[in-house]
């Protein structure tokens, strides 16, 4: 393959998503035959299976697994090469090339910079490929019990990734059955099975070309996309979209910025006129010495209040099990006698694989005790916590479970202390927020400011907005005039219901808000859209699959779909975003079928989490414009242990789909969750571009490294794509004249395996330094 540096795709996971995101290959082999009977040179189109070893470490290039009609000119050499053979392997090497179907023709009236002036440029034409060669092992011998059991297993894998990866189809009732080889009747697999070989393929060289325009000056590039976007068609837009000007996956990096009146006024190199100008007039000079300027990042995806209360909680990150969060939280309880409550966060559910109550909190301090999954979908208590709750929001044993979630109760029928999902969002964030003061509540909001200044944030987008949170937000705005070093965009939460009058109240309620805290009157805080919890999560057996968990449970999606439709349909109308959290699979495609339905790609709409999602729905996300707004750190392999018991191997496979979201153009968005997880960006990014855990470094296994990102992807996701989501990409998200002058000053190394290591050393806001390190 000819490539410049350019174009070259170097990246051996990248190269291996792409094969498998374009399965259909061309097999192309020159083979003599001894007895002329067919052609030297022969090409056959196969859709092929990329297996590779240990497909969580991905040390290995790969095997591909193909078949082919034994009538096929091409196989009928392969077999006369290898009559007189003992172990089935060709002694030339074959080539399989991939192709993406988003290809095309760029014409020079697309180039607005060079064609305005010198133009000396050409034609040309955009596309994506890869090239594989390797030796070939060729199952053609029908007599041996290995031919048969290959071609079964390989009819029956593609069968299933075609079934279900790419039309989609489940067991559901809603859904057309899947169809499996053991469908058909036997004499006809069998009869099938003598009418095909398979075809083996150990990869021996892996070559890769993403010619996207990335050669051309910026101004160009500018003027490709807005080109193709012109000629509309699904093609043109989609090459757009993956266009590397429209990605931001192409970065530039100068030598000199000037700042005046909180905005950037020109970047470029430090020798530019505009810098000389500025420093004739006397403006101040700051040298870097070398380090890194990025945009000021932006958390896509967090929950305020929460995050500035659990800096004072317990963690319990590092609890194996039951004895060591007793230990800890007694631990804790001993040197803070001054504290009324006990709060912990970062319990998991496999630390407690036997189940908890309040019971097993109760002996180890008289106050009472809050404990938070580090998902927060679960809260536990001791009974005085329980009897606290009960008071609070008045429940009782008698008090039915919400809409979307449980209270659990023992075999009497009584308040065991654990809350799950909507039990959650309805009773005890409510409980937590109305026993804090609201001077308590402000601190706690401004802490979580400092924090996130501290590690390089100018921005936050909060995922559960209500008026506990919302009026101590607006109170503090009016105490300092303004949000200080921080712009906060919020999501109304939409509390479950079955009641189509209240769903449409609450709708109508955040639109209200949104009238009178927006861009052009709050533009520091500001209400965007709604968001809406659709699922839970997978640790808890709570997210919503197509098939059944592992252990039998199969949980329905939080909210009935008839009610999405109506609540996203009056959103779109007041003009508010809407973002949906789903993570099962079958959420995750009801989640796109309403947003398909009832918004367009003008709201920017978004879906959360997106943690199991199929081939075929990671695809539609870039074709409808939402936004794939995720958090890398929940996808470290040291908190994902239980994944394999809880859905099996063969669906961890498809977890955390970053990259084929990317790839279809899917808007990126990056955030932390944070408090479930921890709100650092820099480690977020390692997750992000690795698949490894920062959390326990030693641990060696990676998650699905073919889903990573690239590095830009992910920069990009953390300050532009955040941005983008929410409507801010016209003042802040990026480095360029005219916007906002939030960025951060990093000591860093922008390699995947180095970033973890990086510093931050200042924050800057509207030109005014927030933070810098001591």
């Amino acid at each position: 393959m000819h490539l410049r540096r350019d174009h070259a795709e170097t990246s051996t996971t990248a190269l291996q998503h792409f094969i498998k995101s374009n399965p259909l290959g061309v097999l192309t082999t020159s083979i003599t035959s001894p007895t002329c009977s067919f052609p030297t040179l022969q090409a056959t189109h196969i859709p092929f299976l990329l297996d590779v070893d240990g497909d969580l470490t991905g040390n290995s290039l790969g095997r591909l697994r193909g078949h082919m009609a034994r009538d096929n000119p091409q196989a009928k050499a392969f077999v006369e090469a290898l009559a007189q053979s003992t172990t089935h392997i060709l002694d030339q090497d074959v080539l399989v090339v991939f192709t993406s179907p988003i290809q095309h023709y760029i014409t020079t009236n697309f180039y607005s910079e060079t064609m305005s002036t010198n133009k000396r440029t050409a034609p040309t034409w955009n596309y994506s490929a890869a090239q594989v060669y390797g030796r070939a092992r060729i199952h053609w011998d029908s007599k041996l019990p290995e031919t048969s059991d290959f071609l079964i297993q390989q009819l029956s894998d593609l069968a299933r990734v075609g079934e279900r990866d790419i039309m989609g189809f489940n067991e559901e009732n809603t859904s057309p059955r899947p169809w499996r080889v053991e469908d058909a009747p036997p004499s006809y697999v069998e009869r099938s099975l003598r009418g095909i070989i398979g075809i083996e393929i150990e990869i021996t060289r892996l070559e890769g070309k993403v010619k996207m325009s990335q050669e051309l000056k910026e101004a160009d590039r500018d003027g490709v996309v807005k080109g193709l976007r012109a000629l509309g068609g699904e093609t043109a837009t989609m090459m757009a979209d993956l266009s590397p000007a429209n990605n931001v996956d192409n970065p530039s990096f100068a030598s000199g910025m000037v700042v005046q009146n909180g905005t950037i006024q020109h970047i470029g190199s430090e020798h530019d006129d505009a810098v000389s100008t500025a420093k004739q007039s006397g403006a101040t000079i700051q040298d870097l010495g070398g380090q890194t300027i990025l945009p000021g990042f932006i958390d896509g995806h967090l929950h305020l209040l929460l995050v500035g209360q659990s800096l004072t909680k317990v963690s319990l990150d590092a609890c194996k099990n039951l004895e060591d969060i007793r230990t800890e939280i007694k631990k804790y309880a001993q040197s803070h006698q001054d504290v009324s409550r006990i709060f912990c966060r970062g319990w998991m559910h496999s630390m407690t694989p036997e189940g908890v109550d309040a019971t097993l909190l109760d002996d180890l301090d008289p106050r009472p005790i809050f404990v938070d999954t580090k998902d927060l979908h679960s809260t536990w208590c001791n009974s005085l916590g329980l009897k606290e709750i009960c008071k609070v929001m008045d429940i009782n044993d008698d008090t039915p479970d919400p809409a979307g979630g449980s209270i659990q109760r023992d075999k009497d029928g009584k308040l065991n202390g654990v809350f799950n999902e909507g039990a959650v969002f309805q009773t005890i964030w409510p409980f937590v927020a109305r026993v804090a003061s609201m001077e308590e509540k402000k601190d706690a909001i401004q802490s979580a400011f400092k924090a996130f200044n501290a590690v390089g944030y100018t921005g936050m987008i909060d995922m559960a907005m209500d008026d506990t949170i919302w009026e101590p937000l607006v109170a503090l705005r009016n105490d300092t005039n303004g949000l200080q070093g921080m712009r906060v965009a919020a999501y109304w939460l939409m509390k479950p219901t079955d009641s189509l009058d209240n769903v449409l109240a609450q709708v109508d309620r955040a639109a209200e808000l949104a009238r009178l805290y927006n861009a052009e009157t709050t533009p520091d805080c500001r209400i965007v859209g709604v968001k809406v919890i659709t699922d839970g999560i997978i640790d808890a057996c709570t997210a919503s699959l197509t098939e059944p968990y592992c252990n039998g449970e199969n949980p329905d999606s939080l909210w009935p779909e008839h009610l999405l439709h109506h609540l996203v349909a009056r959103a779109h109308a007041a003009g508010l975003q809407v973002a949906l959290h789903a993570i099962g699979d079958r959420t995750i495609q009801m989640a796109i079928d309403v947003l398909e339905k009832n918004t367009d790609k003008s709201r920017r709409p978004r879906i959360e989490h997106l943690e199991l999602a199929s081939a075929r729905d990671a695809a539609r996300l870039g074709k409808l414009g939402i936004t794939a707004s995720i958090q890398p750190v929940h996808s470290d392999p040291a908190i994902l242990r239980a994944w394999p018991r809880l859905i099996g191997d063969d669906r961890c496979k498809r977890a955390f789909a970053y990259r084929e979201f990317a790839d279809g153009g899917a808007p990126l968005a990056l955030g932390s969750d944070a408090p479930t997880a921890p709100h650092e960006p820099l480690p977020n990014l390692y997750v992000a571009t690795t698949r490894r855990s920062y959390r326990e470094p030693g641990f060696d296994t990676a998650v699905n490294p073919h889903f990573a990102l690239t590095m830009c992807q992910a920069v990009a996701g953390a300050t532009h794509g955040s941005a983008y989501s929410s409507f801010a990409d016209q003042w802040t998200g990026s480095l360029k004249a005219g916007l906002k002058a939030d960025f951060v000053v990093c000591d860093v190394d922008l390699k995947p395996e180095s970033v973890v290591k990086g510093v931050v050393r200042e924050t800057w806001f509207e030109g005014k330094q927030v933070y810098k390190a001591s």
